[in-house]
């Protein structure tokens, strides 16, 4: 452990904690496929600490212009970008940033079902982004496609503005912000999305 991640607040290593503990118990419920563990990564420049999943880049294709493309699904799935990997292939993300006093800064919460029902059979030989592909591509979207709304939450205590509430939810279209006028933990995430 180096020296920065010794210095954190206890609060922030005990919500890692409680992640990681939620998902080991959703796993054992056959609810969670696969999970990766979440981590703590220091950022020195603004004494910060962000809890995410381990190969957690900004950014990277899931910016909101990409959201509810099947393009952003394919991709966190690709890179293994995500928290869990449900039984229904649903991917469940979350990132969530800390000052050195524990006060939470920002917090993405991400719910992004698959968008086409997929065969367990197909996904064990080709993986589950081949397998969404392999219909998408196949022309079978028709009978297979699920019309179901990722849902985001988002909360960033320096944006806060009448057009953009600090804490809010989207879903259905990438401009659509339901205040939700403060942040959720993890675990009421997972209630909300069950």
């Amino acid at each position: 452990m180096n020296k920065s991640i010794k210095k954190m607040n206890k609060n922030i290593e005990n919500i890692r904690n409680q992640i990681c503990n939620t998902l080991q118990m959703l796993q054992r419920e056959k609810f969670v496929l696969y999970y990766n563990d979440p981590n703590i990564q220091y950022n020195n420049s603004d004494d910060t600490y962000t809890i995410s999943w381990n190969n957690h880049k900004s950014g990277r294709y899931v910016s909101s212009g990409c959201f509810l493309r099947i393009g952003q699904y394919l991709q966190i799935v690709k890179d293994n970008a995500y928290f869990a990997l449900l039984s229904d292939y649903s991917i469940i993300r979350g990132s969530f940033t800390y000052d050195n006093k524990g006060n939470l800064l920002c917090e993405n919460l991400l719910w992004w079902p698959c968008p086409v029902d997929v065969d367990r059979d197909v996904v064990e030989e080709l993986g589950v982004a081949d397998a969404v592909e392999l219909i998408l591509y196949e022309n079978k979207i028709a009978s297979q496609l699920r019309m179901r709304t990722p849902i985001r939450i988002d909360f960033d205590y320096s944006n806060d503005t009448s057009e953009h509430p600090a804490a809010h939810m989207h879903m259905q279209h990438e401009n659509c912000r339901i205040n939700t006028i403060e942040p959720i933990c993890f675990n009421k995430f997972i209630r909300y999305i069950t």
